[in-house]
């Protein structure tokens, strides 16, 4: 896995700055990768696969992408010829496509940043051994080689449903602090990091056929240039995203291998639906990995991916390993993921409070829509739909509803998902959380122009750090997961669409569906459901209740005052009438998961 350290122009030894990232561990034939400054100290350290890391150096200028990106070393030094300034590589950062760290040095001065999806991040901290900020991509990493603690106020907001965009900015750590997506730090000698925004969402402007012609070249460029000639697995669970990706795949890939995961439930149609675009998909092999052979969920509580921060997905874990066991006995070492298609497609009716005073009577028709799906109240949905509130607003006010359980806050028409602790988080725990949002609204800023369009960004940036956790589990069994949808560009070219076009009650995924014409069989196109799987979900509570009782026997989170074990007993138990509680119980046990991982290494 990539894993490296950004320096600007200063004194260190960098015998210490090694040994403090433990990067001249023994762990690997080859020590690590050490890029210098004109002057010769180090400005680049770290380690990363030989196929995706690409460096150029012109005069002061020197630039190392990181990641995928499929430009030559020769085109990127022609983007670099005229370049003097640091400021003038972000054109690079908002043109080149796939998924990539971007750092670069000039005259001593150092930029560093990942992607505007969160698929690649970035963080910083002061260490002693390197003089002063230097900047990394991984923060367990940094808090490692800073002697950094947990951070137990950020953590009090991972307990439920608390996790927000004003502070998706902070770290897991005391003392490392993340570079928010779409910004790079930049870093001087003698000088505090300075942050800068290089990546804003485009304005929704353009129509339906024209934005899906720019989404389908946007997609072909981030599934084609990976699997070219190449044997390569991809997803295919029968919906719309996995679908879109493995017939591109199929059409450029040397050889391709489909997997998916059997469901347990007789009414998720992803089976029928999986079948169609098997029978259509030409490949080498169509893998269903069957439940009685899946892990059952919850399996494995206490191995998250790593000890960076709690991983969301923690109850599918153990699948995904298995997942990725399975295609590398295969001999396959990278396969295609639907993450980010329902993130970026689906749409969150946020938008008609945008759109209703652009166009009100295409608003007034998607609301109608929406009331008969979701079963929302006519004064509840109108309050909600005008409500002048802005953003630091509403988490002020988001800040005083913590314990209403979800089915009573406001609709989905707001800022963000609705923010919600467990009946099981003590009440300091609720305090601090409560704080934690109060301070951060000081400074909350959307993410993007409008409400409509700052959900999907904060949404797509939440799928995008998980899936980059996600990556890890793959990794661990050689096998490079890759989520195109998560692309800058391709998010890009999805966002350019107007609002009402891109999302709508009456029509499942419209922008894919249309982007995906000529390249996905009609017949597959057509489908307008989605597989669901409470069934798994409850099924593997069931056989691993006992041991999750048992894992939480000793919690760390107790230990530090943020849960109530007994409650928590009593919820894991009790009757779940619908998933409100198991979704917060998923972020309850992925940050206790997490604790336990961090002690163990410290010890």
């Amino acid at each position: 896995m990539t894993s490296f350290v950004a320096l600007p122009d200063r004194p260190v030894q960098l015998a210490a700055v090694l040994a403090a990232f433990g990067l001249n561990a023994t762990d690997s034939a080859e020590g690590p990768a050490v890029l210098r400054h004109a002057s010769g100290r180090p400005w680049l350290i770290g380690r990363w696969p030989a196929a995706e890391f690409m460096s150029v150096e012109l005069g002061a200028v020197q630039v190392a992408v990181i990641g995928w990106c499929p430009v030559t070393a020769a085109a990127l030094s022609r983007r670099l010829r005229s370049v003097r300034q640091l400021h003038e590589i972000d054109d690079l950062a908002r043109t080149l496509p796939g998924s990539f760290h971007l750092v670069a040095a000039v005259d001593g001065v150092v930029r560093a940043g990942g992607t505007a999806t969160g698929t690649r991040r970035v963080f910083t901290a002061w260490i002693d051994e390197a003089g002063g900020y230097v900047a990394a991509s991984r923060s367990d990493h940094l808090a490692r080689a800073a002697g950094a603690g947990v951070d137990e106020d950020w953590l009090a907001t991972r307990l439920g449903f608390c996790v927000n965009p004003p502070q998706a900015g902070r770290s897991a750590w005391r003392g490392v602090h993340a570079v928010p997506e779409g910004s790079y730090v930049e870093l001087s000698p003698g000088r505090a990091p300075k942050l800068v925004q290089w990546w804003q969402a485009p304005r929704p402007s353009r129509g339906l056929a024209d934005g899906a012609a720019r989404l389908r070249d946007a997609i072909e460029v981030a599934v084609g240039a990976r699997v070219s000639g190449s044997r390569v697995g991809t997803d295919l669970s029968g919906g719309l995203d996995s679908s879109s990706l493995a017939f591109l795949a199929g059409r450029s890939a040397g050889a391709l291998v489909t997997c998916r995961w059997a469901e347990s439930d007789a009414a998720n149609d992803d089976t029928v639906w999986a079948g169609r675009a098997a029978a259509r998909l030409p490949a080498e092999e169509h893998v269903v990995l069957h439940r009685d052979e899946l892990p059952a969920m919850y399996a494995d509580p206490g191995c998250p991916p790593d000890a960076e921060e709690p991983y969301q997905w923690l109850r599918t874990a153990a699948r995904a390993r298995y997942q990725a066991t399975a295609l590398a006995s295969r001999g396959l070492s990278r396969h295609l993921a639907g993450r980010g298609g329902d993130e970026l497609f689906t749409g969150m009716p946020a938008y008609l409070r945008q759109v209703i005073r652009r166009r009100p009577i295409t608003a007034l028709s998607h609301l109608r829509g929406y009331r008969n799906l979701y079963r929302w109240s006519i004064r509840g949905t109108a309050a909600a739909l005008f409500d002048p509130i802005d953003l630091p607003g509403w988490t002020r006010r988001t800040a005083g509803r913590l314990c209403l359980p979800p089915s009573r806050s406001p609709l989905s028409l707001g800022w963000g998902s609705p923010q919600w602790m467990p009946p099981w988080a003590t009440g300091d725990a609720v305090q601090v959380a409560a704080r934690v949002l109060r301070d951060s609204a000081a400074h909350a800023q959307p993410l993007a122009v409008g409400i409509g369009q700052h959900s999907v960004v904060a949404a797509v940036r939440s799928g995008g750090r998980l899936a980059r956790q996600a990556g890890r589990l793959y990794a661990d069994a050689g096998v490079d997961l890759v989520a195109p949808y998560f692309d800058d560009r391709v998010v890009e070219a999805a966002l350019s669409v107007r609002l009402e076009e891109r999302s709508t009650p009456w029509r499942y995924k419209p922008l894919l569906v249309e982007a995906m014409r000529g390249i996905v069989p009609d017949s597959i196109l057509c489908r307008t459901t989605k597989g669901e799987f409470s069934t798994d979900l409850r099924a593997g509570l069931r056989r691993h209740r006992a041991d999750l009782l048992d894992f939480f026997d000793s919690s760390l989170l107790a230990a530090r005052g943020l849960i109530d074990l007994d409650q928590l007993r009593v919820s894991l138990t009790g009757p779940h009438p619908d998933n409100h509680a198991l979704i917060a119980f998923d972020a309850t046990l992925a940050c206790e998961s997490w604790l336990q991982v961090v002690q163990s290494e410290v010890r």
